[in-house]
């Protein structure tokens, strides 16, 4: 899905924060917090890194939960990026990916200056951004309420992480990095955010949650409960929703309404629903 968990809003944030703070000489400076998301505005991300790794640090500072979510966001996108920019190079050669895993997980370890979420995470390997990633976010969500300014982000990065794993979408596949979706955990923060008032991560969560409910997946089977997640994520334009649903259509014997949802994901370049469609045989 496109990433928009960084389209934060300074305005937002400020609302109920401390902006200001004191130094060591007890001069009024611009709270440590304040200054990395103006800087997560700016993309500087390596930054923001940096200052929150000290303030996290800092015995002193009781409200750490912005840099806690602050780096949750850029290791969660820093371990996608990575992992799908290396994937794209290998090009529809799976078996490349896993001859020369090692050289692509170097890589991504030594990631150079480019892309901005490259910037970040230096020294790290891929289990270790997906573990960080979903460190963060939980200590956030300890630290927050539910109503609060980015509790959605928290829960949409630990559904991702959880529903993904490393290496179950992508087709990446290290024997050293490989860490399996955790379905039950993922299924437990997507219902957090299936009603999220964010459109993209409501979408998201419910595309997720009607895909486990269809394989019984973290849940029991259920395809009425799969259907409604689906047609819901589909409202909001997750095209990826029409294949799974198109299956379901066909189980229950809804041959018409299969063939023109899966025809429509097909023309939208979803190969799923093509495959769906040759496993079925439903043109015949």
């Amino acid at each position: 899905m496109k990433h928009t968990i960084l389209k934060a809003t300074l305005a937002g944030f400020l609302l109920g924060s401390t902006i200001y703070a004191k130094d060591a000489n007890n001069t009024k400076v611009l709270d440590p917090q304040v200054d990395a998301f103006i800087l997560m505005q700016q993309g500087k991300y390596s930054k923001v890194e940096k200052i929150c790794k000290k303030v996290i640090k800092d015995k002193k500072e009781k409200d750490k939960s912005m840099c806690y979510i602050s780096l949750a966001m850029i290791y969660h996108d820093s371990l996608q990026t990575a992992v799908k920019e290396e994937i794209a190079k290998a090009g529809d050669n799976k078996m490349k990916l896993i001859m020369l895993g090692d050289r692509v997980e170097k890589n991504i370890k030594n990631r150079k200056k480019g892309n901005l979420f490259y910037q970040v995470g230096k020294g790290l390997d891929t289990k270790e951004l997906y573990k960080k990633s979903i460190e963060y976010a939980k200590k956030f969500l300890q630290k927050t309420k539910k109503d609060s300014l980015y509790y959605d982000t928290a829960n949409y990065i630990l559904a991702e992480d959880y529903y993904v794993g490393i290496g179950n979408a992508t087709g990446y596949f290290l024997l050293n990095q490989f860490q399996p979706p955790k379905y039950q955990e993922a299924f437990k923060y997507a219902n957090n955010i299936k009603d999220s008032k964010d459109k993209d991560i409501k979408a998201y969560a419910n595309y997720i949650l009607g895909l486990m409910y269809k394989d019984g997946a973290g849940t029991l089977q259920d395809l009425d409960e799969a259907k409604k997640h689906l047609k819901i994520a589909i409202s909001l334009n997750e095209k990826r929703a029409k294949c799974p649903l198109g299956e379901i259509y066909i189980i229950k014997g809804e041959k018409e309404k299969a063939k023109k949802i899966l025809k429509e994901g097909y023309q939208e370049g979803l190969t799923d629903c093509q495959n769906i469609w040759n496993k079925y045989k439903i043109g015949q």
